[in-house]
């Protein structure tokens, strides 16, 4: 690693223009932040098939870029379409899987996350070695860093596949009064009579209510204990070191 190089007259060092860049992909935050209430109105499955969209639009975007300023846009529409499928992929499990597959299905959900990390990481290590360090690049007109972000448009294209082959979540169906609708999905994922299972969502749809800052706090003073945990494991979590490898796997 090379030291840091000092502020110049057009602006701060390279690594803290890079370091910046790279943080505004955690605009995720925002994608999670507003995915529930987008997907409330607009429907599970739409908000997959839009974050698909938004996946491929960055990498296209990212691996051509006109200049920092257009390229950082980029990242933040990838990193806004993260939080979209952080928030809305494991609600439309949780929402059509049957109870005995949730928990697994959930997981699986998380373990897919891990892989994608690892492939990766083994894909830019590929593109790595064939670029090499000859004048002659073999990777075409593109350098291998766009050929990095361009390959997004793989798993970005396949999910919206798959996503436009998916049925719409019942929960949302029926409380969008399309109870015919819900009925066929649940049919074809259950065998026994669905009447209960829709009376059991419109029973959840008519005790529920808009979430508020209120709920996280303890009757006394402070917050809920889980909600203690929940930021610890947020916390904790960054000293595992993961996140210096995912970002900057490429400079280490």
């Amino acid at each position: 690693m090379h030291a840091p190089a000092a502020p110049g007259p057009d602006g701060p060092p390279e690594c803290v223009r890079s370091g910046r860049v790279v943080a505004l992909a955690l605009v995720a935050a925002l994608g999670a932040f507003v995915g529930g209430r987008i997907a409330a109105r607009f429907g599970r499955r739409r908000v997959m098939l839009v974050a698909a969209l938004l996946f491929l639009v960055a990498g296209v975007g990212t691996a051509l870029p006109i200049g920092i300023w257009d390229f950082t846009a980029w990242r933040v529409v990838g990193g806004f379409a993260i939080g979209l499928a952080a928030v809305v992929s494991p609600m439309y499990i949780a929402e059509i899987a049957p109870a005995h597959l949730r928990g697994r299905l959930s997981s699986l959900f998380l373990f897919a996350i891990v892989i994608g990390i690892f492939a990766t990481q083994l894909v830019n290590q590929v593109i790595f070695n064939l670029a090499g360090d000859s004048a002659s690049n073999p990777l075409g007109p593109l350098e291998a860093w766009q050929w990095m972000f361009l390959l997004m448009v793989v798993p970005a294209t396949a999910w919206g596949l798959l996503t436009a082959r998916l049925p719409e979540s019942p929960r949302y169906l029926v409380d969008a009064e399309r109870d015919g609708e819900a009925r066929s999905v649940l049919q074809s994922i259950y065998v026994d009579d669905v009447a209960p299972k829709l009376a059991a969502i419109r029973a959840s749809l008519a005790d529920d209510r808009a979430s508020r800052l209120s709920d996280l706090r303890a009757k006394g003073s402070g917050l809920l204990p889980v909600v203690w945990i929940g930021i610890g494991i947020a916390v904790f979590q960054q000293f595992v070191g993961s996140n210096a490898v995912f970002y900057y796997s490429n400079l280490i």
